[in-house]
């Protein structure tokens, strides 16, 4: 009696254990691969990217007809507010798309003063979770923000210092990591359940997201991305748990029940 007792105690405590280092992993593993930091660049890439060169002081919002054309499948432009837009001949950081020097000019609406923002809409997504991704470069100090939703119940926003290479306020699930070319990658990862993402992108000045703009501070924009994360769904995480319990319990209750036929 006294080594059955023995074996069902530490059977219970090694099931406990192995459920708690479960629920541990689940906590720590978000529902893709994705890793869950902020910001830092990554090691052998410099920290201390030099601004690109400011533009000229320029007065004029750009119209949404007069943007060049995005050449990535399924997305398009979809407003523009309190921003002079320019193409520029530099490599880009997402193949075949613009680079665009986006500046923040002066703005005269009463609803959107201080705003200076440039819209991009994705239609034909899978409803799945997506890390929408932009490549930049500062322009005079300007900082930069990015937002997105799905048009039902999914949204998300945040807010990079570009020269410090920091998310100064957002999700869990955003961050800032330094790219090739002076190039830096924002991102923050979304849901959409309806297949399109709205995808908003601010000229910011500090954490604040208006400001008048002064026809020089600004971003270059090199393209922007919104990729599919593969998901941990319940059918294998389950099928591992099953199977955990299995190994446990096997080598603890064979012994048991070979005793207990010879006994018999």
């Amino acid at each position: 009696m006294l080594v059955r007792a023995w074996y069902s105690i530490v059977g219970i405590a090694l099931l406990v254990i192995s459920c708690g280092g479960t629920w541990l992993t689940m906590e720590r593993l978000s529902e893709n691969f994705a890793p869950r930091f902020r910001s830092t660049a990554p090691v052998g890439w410099p920290q201390d990217t030099p601004a690109v060169e400011a533009l000229p002081t320029a007065t004029k919002e750009t119209p949404q007809a007069e943007l060049p054309l995005l050449t990535t499948p399924g997305i398009t432009w979809a407003g523009i507010a309190g921003l002079n837009v320019q193409r520029i001949e530099q490599l880009p950081a997402v193949a075949g798309e613009p680079v665009l020097r986006l500046i923040a000019v002066p703005t005269t609406y009463k609803g959107d003063a201080g705003v200076h923002v440039l819209v991009a809409q994705y239609t034909g997504l899978a409803e799945s979770l997506y890390r929408v991704a932009i490549w930049v470069k500062p322009l005079a100090g300007a900082n930069f923000a990015l937002e997105a939703a799905d048009l039902a119940r999914s949204h998300g926003s945040a807010t990079f210092d570009l020269a410090e290479q920091r998310v100064l306020v957002g999700p869990a699930r955003s961050g800032i990591e330094q790219g090739r070319d002076g190039w830096q990658k924002v991102w923050i990862d979304l849901r959409t359940s309806t297949g399109q993402l709205i995808v908003a992108m601010y000229v910011t000045e500090g954490i604040d997201g208006t400001f008048q703009g002064d026809g020089k501070r600004g971003i270059v924009f090199g393209g922007l991305a919104a990729g599919r994360l593969t998901s941990i769904t319940a059918g294998p995480i389950l099928l591992g748990f099953a199977a955990g319990i299995i190994l446990i319990w096997v080598p603890w209750c064979c012994p048991l029940w070979y005793r207990s036929l010879q006994r018999n």
